[in-house]
């Protein structure tokens, strides 16, 4: 599944014992998938609208950096509330091509991830961002025009964290 759920809820659609109520509860899902925000402070930084595939996984996906720290991170084409603290480096770089640099969130300086620049004219997108699943939050509502959630198929309030 690449959804941008937390454990808790990828749990809880795979005790689903039927596959229609499982698709149901995944547009549920979907349709109330909105803003992503500072996991610390909420400062709200991208829309779900933002959110493509960089990989061949999806969008997202887990990197593991020289020191062995595993990094689950989400592409998005564009963030905002993000301050660059480092100068752009292709040393270890996840996407080859591309400079990174560490971003932080403007409002508290958690680390968020980082922002990645093509090196080269022909590459696309010519910048990204990576974001750390664990810094991010989505705030969830619903989408305009959208029915409202199924709730038979899954009591409970749908927690949507990254």
């Amino acid at each position: 599944m690449s959804l941008p759920l937390d454990d808790d809820v990828r749990a809880r659609l795979l005790r689903l014992d039927s596959v229609v109520r499982r698709l149901r509860y995944e547009i549920s899902i979907m349709r109330t998938f909105k803003v992503m925000a500072c996991a610390d402070c909420e400062q709200p930084l991208a829309s779900s609208d933002d959110v493509f595939a960089m990989s061949a996984e999806g969008p997202q996906s887990i990197f593991v950096n020289p020191h062995g720290d595993l990094h689950e991170t989400l592409t998005l084409h564009r963030a905002s509330g993000l301050r660059c603290i480092t100068r752009p480096s292709t040393e270890y770089s996840w996407f080859p091509g591309y400079a990174w640099e560490i971003a932080h969130c403007t409002q508290c300086s958690s680390h968020m991830g980082w922002r990645f620049t093509a090196c080269r004219e022909s590459l696309r997108p010519t910048s990204f961002w990576g974001l750390c699943r664990r810094s991010l939050a989505v705030r969830s509502g619903p989408v305009a025009g959208a029915p409202p959630p199924d709730e038979s198929d899954e009591p409970g309030q749908i927690k949507l964290i990254f």
